[in-house]
């Protein structure tokens, strides 16, 4: 991974995340804080369907300011989550922003992550890849998989290239300047050539909050491929 790119502009919004992603986020008429909540609450309900309950060791890979760890402490009671970020001025944030206490966060710029195989049950990286290099993909994800214990799961977030909402979406947020989307079928063979399995794409966020009432249907759409976001969750393969 080329952390250096990240870090830096990464560091240049660790004070106004929140509020810039809010500013590009208008149409939905949702707030960052809800779409943490949501993603967690997907992985939540994976985990007990799927795992059989909560997880013990949860990574939060690209945590930023700590938004979604915090929010993943509370989805999964009990599990110990750390969170880590190419971005110092981020993590410092996150520290600051999680009163609690419960989850740890560490900075960690470099291609190799400072933690031991095995280390963690579930990864959890959210709107994360479309940030990094395309050539870097495998190589990190392969770093993940090292990490994770012999039958962890991966759960990757990210926005539908195919939502032109979305799109305009990430077109109006300054940190998101020149990136490319991912397509859940590219997602999806990079994490095979990394060495996992995985899952059909989960589709979610059909209607925004002027629509909220037709949210009991978003079950029903999940393989509809015009949600706004996406997640795939992956099993690591054994060695």
């Amino acid at each position: 991974m080329r952390a250096d790119p990240n870090e830096r502009l990464f560091d240049d919004y660790a004070a106004s995340y929140a509020d810039v992603v809010n500013a590009s986020i208008t149409s939905s008429g949702e707030t960052v804080d809800f779409f943490a909540q949501l993603k967690a609450d997907l992985v939540a309900e994976y985990c007990r369907r799927e795992l059989g309950g909560v997880p013990a060791r949860v990574l939060d890979f690209g945590c930023g300011t700590g938004l979604s760890t915090r929010t993943l402490t509370t989805a999964l009671p009990g599990a110990q989550v750390t969170g880590v970020d190419v971005s110092g001025e981020s993590i410092d944030r996150a520290r600051e922003l999680d009163a609690s206490g419960r989850a740890a966060y560490v900075h960690s710029p470099g291609a190799t992550l400072p933690f031991a195989p095995a280390s963690f049950d579930v990864a959890f990286a959210a709107c994360v890849f479309h940030h990094i290099d395309r050539s870097e993909h495998v190589a990190c994800l392969r770093e993940i998989r090292r990490m994770l214990s012999a039958d962890g799961v991966l759960f990757i977030f990210e926005h539908n290239p195919r939502n032109p909402l979305t799109v305009r979406a990430v077109r109006a947020c300054p940190f998101d300047e020149g990136v490319i989307l991912l397509d859940p079928g590219y997602t999806r063979k990079a994490l095979r050539s990394a060495g996992f399995e995985t899952d059909a794409p989960y589709y979610y966020f059909f209607f925004p909050n002027a629509l909220r009432t037709l949210r009991v249907a978003e079950p029903l759409l999940r393989r509809v491929p015009l949600g706004a976001q996406y997640f795939v969750a992956a099993r690591r393969t054994a060695d």
